[in-house]
């Protein structure tokens, strides 16, 4: 699903929402904080085709276990995740955490918590462009692999 809409605004965002999936992703182990078992680190890269106009989420759609660790970042822009629901992420003090903010080229990692349940958490990313909001259907999912 992409819209496309003009805007006059010099920093608009690209919304990117997250819908259902399975990928085998990006990712590499990594020891768990804990040190009793081993996590992986995936990887997601928000992309931007400047020409095009296109935005995009590689991987559209995540499967992560808990414990393990997501890196957002994008070479393009500052960007910005949001969740709207629920998160498989928590704050230093164990709260919901619901927005991440990354600048271009800094990547942000965070753990997806222990304790959280399985299923699919629907978030959108904004990545601040100048003229237009771009979508399109990403997601990440918590519970065991194929």
């Amino acid at each position: 699903m992409t819209r496309t809409r003009a805007k006059s605004s010099w920093a608009l965002p690209a919304v990117l929402l997250l819908a259902l999936g399975l990928i085998a992703g990006r990712s590499a182990t990594v020891a768990n904080p804990a040190g009793s078992s081993q996590s992986k680190l995936h990887e997601v890269e928000i992309k931007v085709d400047f020409e095009t106009g296109r935005v995009w989420v590689e991987p559209d759609t995540l499967r992560v276990a808990r414990g393990d660790r997501i890196s957002f970042n994008s070479d393009a822009a500052d960007w910005s995740v949001h969740f709207n629901r629920n998160t498989p992420f928590a704050d230093a003090n164990a709260e919901d955490m619901r927005e991440i903010r990354g600048m271009r080229a800094g990547p942000t990692q965070l753990p997806v918590r222990g304790n959280v349940e399985d299923g699919i958490y629907v978030y959108f990313v904004n990545v601040y462009l100048q003229d237009r909001t771009e979508s399109i259907d990403p997601v990440i999912i918590v519970g065991p692999g194929d």
